[in-house]
């Protein structure tokens, strides 16, 4: 029988809600020698089984095999701890209890463009995200031109990062990832953003990737890939394996509860509750980011308690906490349905290449039996990316590093001279002929 390639025995981790800083008062090398010492003594101790006032349990007694060669999914709601149990297998965090085994190299892509530098060079990115996954120069050099092929960006070689195309960053992360002579390869969201050429090509890559032996661990929002490209995936549920099997059979089960709305721990007022909050790509199916130019939908869950419950949605967009843009949903009515899925559209090329945060608050209309005072009001937030993989599509055509703002729309121009002829529109016609 061949030995996994990755191997979890009972693993948890806990994070503590407010850590102390213990190297306060201290030399700087005391502080830090006696801080990885308390992790270690932490690391030994009892096992932190509940969530608490003191500690957030991301992952709970979490135990997989997965064979090598095999492209392993991992789907699950938002914080169900999918991101966690990939960076303890990268070594970014260290487990609190249980017991990891990792066959031969690991190479990760653990956040879309993560490590990549601005002020290097597209070569010596490629050089730098080797050497952190243990590669020698020698293997490196060998996938050099590999990688810049399938990132399109051969003519590049020797440019710096921050004078490509916009949306490079996430063509030659992907392609380095993937491309790096490796044994296990951690993907989380790798297919969320990108046209259609590109995330075909990525898919057909993993799929090669899983043919030629190398394991994939496949984390994404995206349940047409997951099913395409996996034989086999977990279902990770508030840290705890909900269930594992068959991918057509993990999916169907995960994708009839989130539309059922029969989650008993969201959060609830009364009766009535928002189940789950998601982003959608413009063909309606799950995603973890915004490509701007194609845009998407916002959509939440809500479970409605009471036949006589009525309830609207508020979706607020935040950057970096400040308010962008906000509007209210249609009155639902439980007379007609119990469960509705509430969805706000986000139009193309109107978000940003940035960080957003999206946050649903269910509001209660009158008559309703549920309270309307606004503490009491149920919501959730959830972070999202929006990015930019093909500029020549956008209005960043004309801007080779993007436009600032938080928002970045198409928007109408004109120039009327004091004889009334828009120049614009002379512009126009002189380049058309």
């Amino acid at each position: 029988m061949t030995d996994p390639a990755v191997k979890l025995i009972g693993v948890s981790k806990a994070f503590p809600l407010n850590p102390r800083k213990i190297s306060a008062g201290f030399d700087t090398s005391v502080g830090a020698a006696f801080s990885t010492l308390a992790q270690a003594v932490l690391r030994r101790g009892p096992t932190v089984t509940e969530t608490t006032d003191k500690h957030f349990v991301a992952l709970n007694d979490i135990n997989l095999e997965i064979a090598p060669g095999e492209v392993f999914g991992i789907i699950g709601r938002n914080g169900a701890g999918k991101s966690t149990l990939l960076k303890l297998l990268a070594r970014v965090l260290q487990p609190t209890a249980g017991r990891i085994e990792v066959r031969g190299r690991v190479v990760s892509l653990l956040e879309l463009g993560i490590g990549m530098a601005d002020d290097l060079t597209v070569r010596e990115n490629i050089h730098l995200q080797g050497r952190l996954s243990g590669l020698g120069n020698k293997e490196i050099m060998q996938s050099e031109d590999r990688i810049l092929k399938f990132a399109g960006l051969e003519k590049f070689r020797d440019a710096y990062l921050n004078a490509c195309p916009s949306g490079s960053f996430i063509r030659l992360a992907f392609s380095t990832v993937v491309n790096l002579k490796a044994d296990v390869i951690l993907a989380d969201e790798v297919l969320a953003v990108g046209d259609t050429a590109f995330r075909k090509s990525c898919m057909e890559h993993i799929q090669s990737v899983g043919e030629r032996g190398e394991t994939v661990l496949f984390v994404s929002h995206d349940m047409r890939a997951v099913k395409q490209l996996c034989s086999r995936t977990a279902w990770i549920d508030r840290g705890r394996v909900r269930m594992v099997g068959d991918t057509d059979e993990v999916v169907s089960a995960y994708t009839r509860e989130l539309l059922s709305g029969t989650d008993e721990e969201v959060e609830v007022s009364g009766s009535s509750r928002i189940a789950e909050l998601q982003i959608l790509g413009p063909d309606g199916n799950p995603v973890g980011a915004f490509e701007m130019n194609y845009g998407g939908f916002v959509q939440a869950i809500v479970v409605l308690g009471e036949e006589r419950d009525r309830a609207a949605l508020q979706f607020e967009l935040l950057m970096g906490g400040t308010s962008v843009l906000w509007d209210t949903s249609p009155v639902v009515d439980a007379r007609s349905s119990r469960t509705v899925a509430v969805t706000w559209r986000i139009p193309p090329k109107l978000l940003n290449e940035k960080r957003y945060t999206i946050k649903a608050t269910l509001t209660h209309a009158a008559g309703t039996s549920q309270s309307s005072d606004k503490e009491d009001r149920p919501s959730i937030s959830l972070d999202f990316d929006v990015y930019n993989t093909t500029p020549e599509k956008s209005v960043w055509a004309d801007w080779q590093w993007g436009r600032g703002g938080a928002l970045s729309p198409a928007l109408d121009w004109s120039c009327i001279t004091e004889d009334g002829n828009d120049l614009l529109l002379e512009q126009d016609r002189t380049v058309n002929e």
